[in-house]
Protein backbone atom coordinates (compact mmCIF):
# COMPACT_ATOMS: atom_id res chain seq x y z
CA UNK A 1 0.00 0.00 0.00
CA UNK A 2 1.09 3.01 -0.99
CA UNK A 3 0.98 5.95 1.78
CA UNK A 4 0.43 9.21 -0.06
CA UNK A 5 -2.04 7.32 -1.74
CA UNK A 6 -3.74 6.08 1.37
CA UNK A 7 -3.20 9.48 2.68
CA UNK A 8 -5.54 11.16 -0.56
CA UNK A 9 -8.21 8.25 -0.22
CA UNK A 10 -8.50 9.20 3.40
CA UNK A 11 -8.61 12.94 2.78
CA UNK A 12 -11.35 13.07 0.12
CA UNK A 13 -13.60 10.29 2.72
CA UNK A 14 -13.48 12.97 5.30
CA UNK A 15 -13.79 16.14 2.97
CA UNK A 16 -16.02 14.75 0.87
CA UNK A 17 -18.13 11.98 2.38
CA UNK A 18 -18.40 13.42 6.26
CA UNK A 19 -16.25 10.14 7.07
CA UNK A 20 -14.77 10.55 10.11
CA UNK A 21 -10.89 10.72 10.72
CA UNK A 22 -10.89 7.70 13.21
CA UNK A 23 -13.31 5.41 11.14
CA UNK A 24 -10.71 5.29 8.26
CA UNK A 25 -8.22 2.30 8.24
CA UNK A 26 -6.63 -0.21 5.96
CA UNK A 27 -8.82 -2.96 6.95
CA UNK A 28 -11.76 -1.05 7.02
CA UNK A 29 -13.79 -1.89 4.37
CA UNK A 30 -15.89 0.57 1.88
CA UNK A 31 -19.51 -0.67 3.37
CA UNK A 32 -18.12 0.18 7.10
CA UNK A 33 -18.81 3.96 6.16
CA UNK A 34 -22.47 3.35 6.06
CA UNK A 35 -22.48 4.01 1.85
CA UNK A 36 -25.20 3.35 -0.08
CA UNK A 37 -25.00 2.00 -3.49
CA UNK A 38 -24.89 5.77 -5.36
CA UNK A 39 -22.44 6.73 -2.55
CA UNK A 40 -19.93 3.74 -3.36
CA UNK A 41 -20.54 5.05 -7.09
CA UNK A 42 -19.93 8.55 -6.21
CA UNK A 43 -16.62 7.72 -4.13
CA UNK A 44 -15.57 5.74 -7.16
CA UNK A 45 -16.17 8.67 -9.48
CA UNK A 46 -14.24 10.28 -7.13
CA UNK A 47 -11.69 8.43 -7.03
CA UNK A 48 -11.55 8.35 -10.84
CA UNK A 49 -11.01 12.13 -11.05
CA UNK A 50 -9.02 12.65 -8.17
CA UNK A 51 -5.95 10.19 -9.51
CA UNK A 52 -6.92 10.76 -13.62
CA UNK A 53 -7.78 6.82 -13.96
CA UNK A 54 -10.15 4.54 -14.96
CA UNK A 55 -11.29 1.98 -12.43
CA UNK A 56 -12.74 -1.23 -13.64
CA UNK A 57 -15.41 -2.34 -12.51
CA UNK A 58 -14.14 -6.23 -12.16
CA UNK A 59 -10.90 -4.85 -10.01
CA UNK A 60 -13.25 -4.15 -7.18
CA UNK A 61 -15.54 -6.86 -7.60
CA UNK A 62 -17.63 -9.01 -6.53
CA UNK A 63 -18.84 -6.55 -3.58
CA UNK A 64 -17.40 -3.10 -3.80
CA UNK A 65 -19.07 -2.90 -0.07
CA UNK A 66 -16.56 -5.59 1.13
CA UNK A 67 -13.34 -3.64 -0.23
CA UNK A 68 -10.94 -2.59 2.14
CA UNK A 69 -9.44 0.51 1.37
CA UNK A 70 -5.79 -0.84 1.48
CA UNK A 71 -7.30 -2.88 -2.00
CA UNK A 72 -8.43 0.21 -2.99
CA UNK A 73 -4.55 1.84 -2.86
CA UNK A 74 -3.31 -1.06 -4.27
CA UNK A 75 -5.85 -0.79 -6.98
CA UNK A 76 -4.94 2.46 -7.98
CA UNK A 77 -1.48 2.23 -7.38
CA UNK A 78 -1.28 -0.49 -9.82
CA UNK A 79 -3.64 1.23 -12.54
CA UNK A 80 -1.09 4.49 -12.14
CA UNK A 81 1.99 2.33 -12.52
CA UNK A 82 0.61 0.52 -15.74
CA UNK A 83 -0.19 3.98 -17.30
CA UNK A 84 -4.23 3.31 -16.75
Amino acid sequence: MVSSIYATIASLLVRSFDVEPEQIAPTVALGEFGFSAPSLSEFLAALESRFGLRIPQDTLAPRVADVTLAHVCDVVAGLRAGGH
